[in-house]
């Protein structure tokens, strides 16, 4: 497979359901499955489904403003382009050495 030298960004290899379904199961995989007995636990008035519904909206907010972001700045490197364009390379970076040295460096357990 050859690439033209005139295609300069990322091309778009999965379409918008697949996409979403990605997502849905990064966070159905990582904290759900985790958090959802003690929220159960904690919810007053056993309203897990209206907080779950809740959750669900603001995860897919999140998600299409990703979307968004990544059309618009059609750059690879993820959050940290889109860290370095709104606030310089040295936020950027330092987001990057935290995401790797502490936010998911205990993933695995």
């Amino acid at each position: 497979m050859t690439v033209s030298s005139s295609s300069r960004g990322p091309r778009a290899h999965l379409g918008i359901g697949q996409a979403m379904l990605v997502a849905l199961g990064m966070v159905m995989s990582t904290d759900s499955l985790k958090t959802a007995p003690t929220v159960a636990a904690n919810a007053p008035g056993g309203h897990v489904l209206l907080l779950w519904v809740a959750g669900a909206l603001v995860t897919m907010v999140g998600a299409l403003c990703y979307v968004e972001m990544a059309a618009a700045f059609p750059d690879s490197g993820g959050e940290y382009s889109f860290l370095r364009r709104a606030w310089g390379g040295r936020l950027a970076a330092l987001y990057a050495w935290s995401r790797f040295a502490i936010m998911h460096s205990a993933g695995s357990r």
